[in-house]
């Protein structure tokens, strides 16, 4: 079952914080700053250990990118996991959700589900 509490938590920083969302990367950092998705978020917010900034030629000569570490689990299982999401939901939050208003319409249907289902 989803953990609503740490989707909420963010959720609100993506809101508090918007110039640092973006569904498509997992994680960035640039001279323009950090971006991440929900996923890269939940695994910088709630597993730090495991979030491991490396250089990405690609950004620009200092740009670094998100990466899982030690595990070498990839980001969005971990992040799934940390966030009590099976494959199906994990999918439609990190793969599916474009912006920050769809990731929020997702988890609000998700806890329409899980009150209905404990109705």
């Amino acid at each position: 079952m989803p953990d609503f509490e740490r989707l909420d938590a963010v959720l609100a920083y993506h809101d508090a914080h918007p110039d640092e969302h973006d569904q498509g990367v997992f994680g960035s950092q640039t001279s323009c700053g950090t971006v991440c998705c929900t996923a890269g978020r939940a695994v910088i917010m709630f597993a730090p250990e495991h979030a491991l900034w490396v250089p990405d030629r690609f950004l620009e000569p200092t740009g670094m990118k998100l990466h899982s570490a030690p595990t070498g689990v990839p980001i969005h299982e971990l992040a799934a996991g940390l966030l009590g999401l099976d494959d199906e939901q994990a999918n439609e939050l990190f793969f599916y959700a474009k912006d920050q208003a769809s990731c929020r319409r997702i988890v609000e249907q998700w806890k329409r589900e899980a009150s209905s289902a404990t109705a």
